[in-house]
């Protein structure tokens, strides 16, 4: 299946074309961070590597836009703060 990350106001989601199956929600705060709401995945889907594909799209957004990441959501907070290389993207 070709998984295909799409953007929205939200977050970005995957999709095959026709069904939405995994999505990571965000927001930009009043101090312009990044902060991660929440990262699902269709159970159908899981455990093939793709909560951390949505993931890795928001770290390029912080990256290219200068940003901090605030994980509310435990997943990305565990990736995120779980991992030395990721600290200067936490704020």
């Amino acid at each position: 299946m070709n998984h295909v990350i799409q953007k929205d106001k939200q977050g970005y989601y995957l999709t095959d074309g026709s069904n939405i199956y995994g999505r990571i929600d965000f927001n930009i705060d009043n101090k312009d961070r990044i902060v991660i709401t929440h990262t699902f995945v269709s159970p159908d889907f899981r455990g093939q590597g793709l909560a951390p594909l949505l993931l890795n799209e928001v770290i390029k957004l912080a990256e290219t836009e200068h940003r901090l990441i605030i994980p509310i959501c435990s997943f990305a907070s565990k990736v995120l703060e779980g991992n030395p290389k990721y600290k200067h993207l936490l704020g």
